[in-house]
Protein backbone atom coordinates (compact mmCIF):
# COMPACT_ATOMS: atom_id res chain seq x y z
CA UNK A 1 0.00 0.00 0.00
CA UNK A 2 1.29 3.46 -0.93
CA UNK A 3 2.37 5.75 1.91
CA UNK A 4 -0.39 7.93 3.33
CA UNK A 5 0.02 11.47 1.98
CA UNK A 6 -2.72 13.38 3.79
CA UNK A 7 -5.78 12.46 1.77
CA UNK A 8 -8.20 9.66 2.56
CA UNK A 9 -11.12 8.50 4.67
CA UNK A 10 -10.53 6.58 7.89
CA UNK A 11 -13.48 4.53 9.09
CA UNK A 12 -14.16 3.40 12.66
CA UNK A 13 -13.36 -0.29 13.15
CA UNK A 14 -14.53 -2.54 15.99
CA UNK A 15 -13.11 -5.95 15.08
CA UNK A 16 -9.61 -7.36 15.24
CA UNK A 17 -10.14 -8.72 11.72
CA UNK A 18 -9.60 -5.13 10.54
CA UNK A 19 -6.15 -5.02 12.13
CA UNK A 20 -3.88 -5.77 9.18
CA UNK A 21 -0.20 -5.41 8.40
CA UNK A 22 0.46 -2.42 6.15
CA UNK A 23 -2.80 -0.68 7.11
CA UNK A 24 -2.94 2.96 8.18
CA UNK A 25 -4.79 3.98 11.36
CA UNK A 26 -5.71 6.91 13.56
CA UNK A 27 -5.63 6.17 17.31
CA UNK A 28 -8.24 8.16 19.27
CA UNK A 29 -8.79 8.23 23.01
CA UNK A 30 -12.09 6.40 23.47
CA UNK A 31 -14.99 8.83 23.79
CA UNK A 32 -12.83 11.90 23.04
CA UNK A 33 -11.81 13.87 19.97
CA UNK A 34 -8.09 13.52 20.71
CA UNK A 35 -5.86 11.54 18.34
CA UNK A 36 -2.41 10.15 19.14
CA UNK A 37 0.25 12.44 17.67
CA UNK A 38 3.87 11.85 16.74
CA UNK A 39 5.07 14.67 18.99
CA UNK A 40 6.24 14.12 22.56
CA UNK A 41 4.36 15.66 25.48
CA UNK A 42 7.55 17.22 26.82
CA UNK A 43 11.29 17.23 26.32
CA UNK A 44 11.68 14.27 28.67
CA UNK A 45 14.00 11.42 27.80
CA UNK A 46 12.79 9.05 25.10
CA UNK A 47 12.26 6.34 27.69
CA UNK A 48 9.67 8.39 29.59
CA UNK A 49 8.17 10.92 27.18
CA UNK A 50 4.53 10.15 26.41
CA UNK A 51 3.02 10.89 23.02
CA UNK A 52 0.98 14.03 22.63
CA UNK A 53 -2.50 14.44 21.21
CA UNK A 54 -4.11 16.43 18.42
CA UNK A 55 -7.71 17.52 18.77
CA UNK A 56 -9.69 16.60 15.67
CA UNK A 57 -11.39 19.76 14.43
CA UNK A 58 -14.92 19.70 12.95
CA UNK A 59 -15.34 16.20 14.36
CA UNK A 60 -17.33 14.67 17.21
CA UNK A 61 -16.60 11.77 19.54
CA UNK A 62 -19.55 9.86 18.07
CA UNK A 63 -18.40 10.19 14.44
CA UNK A 64 -17.61 7.02 12.53
CA UNK A 65 -15.16 8.48 10.00
CA UNK A 66 -12.21 10.88 9.88
CA UNK A 67 -11.48 12.58 6.56
CA UNK A 68 -8.00 13.74 5.46
CA UNK A 69 -6.23 13.72 8.85
CA UNK A 70 -2.72 15.12 9.03
CA UNK A 71 0.17 12.72 8.48
CA UNK A 72 1.43 13.35 12.01
CA UNK A 73 -1.51 11.48 13.57
CA UNK A 74 -1.57 8.55 11.15
CA UNK A 75 0.14 5.30 12.16
CA UNK A 76 1.05 2.24 10.14
CA UNK A 77 0.84 -1.27 11.58
CA UNK A 78 3.46 -3.83 10.61
CA UNK A 79 3.26 -7.53 11.40
CA UNK A 80 5.93 -8.83 13.80
CA UNK A 81 6.55 -12.12 15.57
CA UNK A 82 4.24 -11.26 18.44
CA UNK A 83 1.47 -9.02 17.14
CA UNK A 84 2.14 -5.69 15.41
CA UNK A 85 4.60 -2.83 15.44
CA UNK A 86 3.23 0.73 15.44
CA UNK A 87 5.08 3.07 13.08
CA UNK A 88 4.75 6.78 12.38
CA UNK A 89 5.99 7.70 8.90
CA UNK A 90 5.97 11.45 9.57
CA UNK A 91 8.26 11.02 12.58
CA UNK A 92 10.15 7.99 11.21
CA UNK A 93 9.92 6.01 14.44
CA UNK A 94 8.31 2.95 16.01
CA UNK A 95 6.45 3.27 19.32
CA UNK A 96 7.51 1.01 22.16
CA UNK A 97 7.03 0.49 25.87
CA UNK A 98 9.79 2.01 28.07
CA UNK A 99 11.83 -0.10 30.45
CA UNK A 100 11.25 2.31 33.33
CA UNK A 101 8.30 2.15 35.68
CA UNK A 102 7.02 5.53 34.48
CA UNK A 103 4.07 5.97 32.17
CA UNK A 104 5.58 6.86 28.83
CA UNK A 105 6.48 5.72 25.35
CA UNK A 106 9.79 4.87 23.76
CA UNK A 107 10.84 5.66 20.18
CA UNK A 108 13.19 3.90 17.80
CA UNK A 109 13.95 4.05 14.08
CA UNK A 110 14.01 0.23 14.12
CA UNK A 111 12.28 -2.54 16.09
CA UNK A 112 14.99 -3.47 18.60
CA UNK A 113 13.03 -5.86 20.82
CA UNK A 114 9.57 -7.13 21.78
CA UNK A 115 8.83 -3.98 23.77
CA UNK A 116 7.91 -2.65 20.31
CA UNK A 117 5.41 -5.47 19.78
CA UNK A 118 1.72 -4.90 20.57
CA UNK A 119 -1.37 -7.10 20.52
CA UNK A 120 -4.91 -5.85 19.86
CA UNK A 121 -8.09 -7.06 21.53
CA UNK A 122 -11.56 -5.54 21.49
CA UNK A 123 -13.34 -4.48 24.68
CA UNK A 124 -17.02 -4.53 25.62
CA UNK A 125 -17.30 -0.93 24.42
CA UNK A 126 -15.85 -1.86 20.99
CA UNK A 127 -12.63 -0.06 21.77
CA UNK A 128 -9.23 -1.68 21.63
CA UNK A 129 -7.02 -2.87 24.45
CA UNK A 130 -3.52 -2.57 23.02
CA UNK A 131 -1.23 -4.73 25.12
CA UNK A 132 2.55 -4.51 25.11
CA UNK A 133 4.35 -7.82 24.64
CA UNK A 134 7.89 -7.29 25.87
CA UNK A 135 7.43 -4.71 28.63
CA UNK A 136 5.61 -5.14 31.90
CA UNK A 137 2.76 -7.56 31.27
CA UNK A 138 0.19 -5.04 32.47
CA UNK A 139 1.33 -2.18 30.22
CA UNK A 140 -1.24 -1.09 27.66
CA UNK A 141 -1.31 1.82 25.20
CA UNK A 142 -4.04 4.12 26.54
CA UNK A 143 -5.15 7.74 26.61
CA UNK A 144 -5.10 9.71 29.88
CA UNK A 145 -7.63 12.54 29.90
CA UNK A 146 -6.47 14.12 33.18
CA UNK A 147 -3.00 14.83 31.82
CA UNK A 148 -3.82 14.54 28.10
CA UNK A 149 -1.38 12.12 26.51
CA UNK A 150 -0.96 8.62 25.10
CA UNK A 151 1.33 6.27 26.98
CA UNK A 152 1.90 2.70 28.16
CA UNK A 153 -0.07 2.51 31.41
CA UNK A 154 -0.42 -0.32 33.91
CA UNK A 155 -3.48 1.34 35.45
CA UNK A 156 -6.75 1.62 33.57
CA UNK A 157 -7.12 4.82 31.59
CA UNK A 158 -9.10 5.19 28.35
CA UNK A 159 -8.90 2.45 25.75
CA UNK A 160 -8.42 3.31 22.10
CA UNK A 161 -10.83 3.79 19.22
CA UNK A 162 -9.26 2.90 15.89
CA UNK A 163 -10.02 4.36 12.49
CA UNK A 164 -8.63 2.59 9.43
CA UNK A 165 -7.82 4.11 6.04
CA UNK A 166 -10.30 2.87 3.45
CA UNK A 167 -8.90 1.48 0.22
CA UNK A 168 -9.19 3.89 -2.70
CA UNK A 169 -11.56 2.89 -5.47
CA UNK A 170 -9.70 1.94 -8.64
CA UNK A 171 -10.74 3.64 -11.88
CA UNK A 172 -9.86 3.11 -15.52
CA UNK A 173 -9.71 5.97 -18.04
CA UNK A 174 -9.69 5.48 -21.82
CA UNK A 175 -8.44 7.98 -24.40
CA UNK A 176 -7.53 7.83 -28.10
CA UNK A 177 -3.78 8.21 -27.68
CA UNK A 178 -2.16 6.08 -30.38
CA UNK A 179 -5.06 6.38 -32.79
CA UNK A 180 -3.65 6.15 -36.35
CA UNK A 181 -4.17 8.85 -38.97
CA UNK A 182 -7.38 8.37 -40.95
CA UNK A 183 -6.90 6.52 -44.23
CA UNK A 184 -8.79 4.43 -46.78
CA UNK A 185 -9.12 0.69 -46.32
CA UNK A 186 -9.15 -1.12 -49.69
CA UNK A 187 -10.48 -4.56 -50.45
CA UNK A 188 -7.76 -7.12 -49.76
CA UNK A 189 -5.82 -4.92 -47.33
CA UNK A 190 -4.21 -6.80 -44.43
CA UNK A 191 -2.48 -5.59 -41.30
CA UNK A 192 -4.23 -2.23 -41.53
CA UNK A 193 -4.24 -0.14 -38.35
CA UNK A 194 -7.76 1.10 -37.78
CA UNK A 195 -7.84 2.25 -34.17
CA UNK A 196 -5.63 2.90 -31.13
CA UNK A 197 -6.33 3.80 -27.52
CA UNK A 198 -4.66 4.13 -24.12
CA UNK A 199 -5.82 2.82 -20.73
CA UNK A 200 -4.80 4.61 -17.51
CA UNK A 201 -5.52 2.98 -14.14
CA UNK A 202 -5.55 4.98 -10.92
CA UNK A 203 -6.22 3.99 -7.32
CA UNK A 204 -5.13 0.37 -7.70
CA UNK A 205 -5.00 -2.55 -10.12
CA UNK A 206 -7.78 -2.84 -12.68
CA UNK A 207 -8.72 -5.91 -14.74
CA UNK A 208 -9.25 -5.31 -18.47
CA UNK A 209 -10.87 -8.37 -19.99
CA UNK A 210 -12.60 -7.47 -23.27
CA UNK A 211 -13.03 -4.94 -26.08
CA UNK A 212 -16.27 -4.38 -27.91
CA UNK A 213 -15.76 -3.20 -31.50
CA UNK A 214 -18.43 -0.99 -33.06
CA UNK A 215 -18.13 -0.13 -36.77
CA UNK A 216 -19.78 2.58 -38.81
CA UNK A 217 -19.92 1.51 -42.45
CA UNK A 218 -20.66 3.55 -45.55
CA UNK A 219 -21.40 2.91 -49.18
CA UNK A 220 -21.68 -0.75 -50.13
CA UNK A 221 -19.40 -1.98 -47.31
CA UNK A 222 -20.76 -4.81 -45.18
CA UNK A 223 -19.68 -6.07 -41.77
CA UNK A 224 -18.55 -9.33 -43.36
CA UNK A 225 -15.95 -7.40 -45.40
CA UNK A 226 -13.90 -6.84 -42.24
CA UNK A 227 -12.62 -9.89 -40.39
CA UNK A 228 -9.82 -11.20 -38.22
CA UNK A 229 -9.34 -8.15 -36.02
CA UNK A 230 -6.37 -8.36 -33.66
CA UNK A 231 -5.56 -6.31 -30.57
CA UNK A 232 -1.93 -5.59 -29.74
CA UNK A 233 -0.82 -3.96 -26.50
CA UNK A 234 2.35 -2.26 -25.29
CA UNK A 235 2.93 -3.58 -21.77
CA UNK A 236 6.07 -1.45 -21.30
CA UNK A 237 4.46 1.85 -22.28
CA UNK A 238 7.34 2.68 -24.61
CA UNK A 239 5.37 3.08 -27.85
Amino acid sequence: EAAYSGSGTFNLITSTSDITSGGYYVFVGGGTVNAMASSAVSSSAASTAALGHTALSTWSSTATAIVDPGVGIVWKLESVTSGFAIYNEAGSFYAGCPTTSGNGMERSATIPNTRYHWTFATTASSRFMIQNVGGASTRRLQYASGTPRFAAYSSTQMYIQLFKLAAASATLAVDNTGNPTASTVYRGDTGKLVFGFRLTATGGAVSFTAVTLTRTLGGSAASSDFTNYKLYYDDENDG
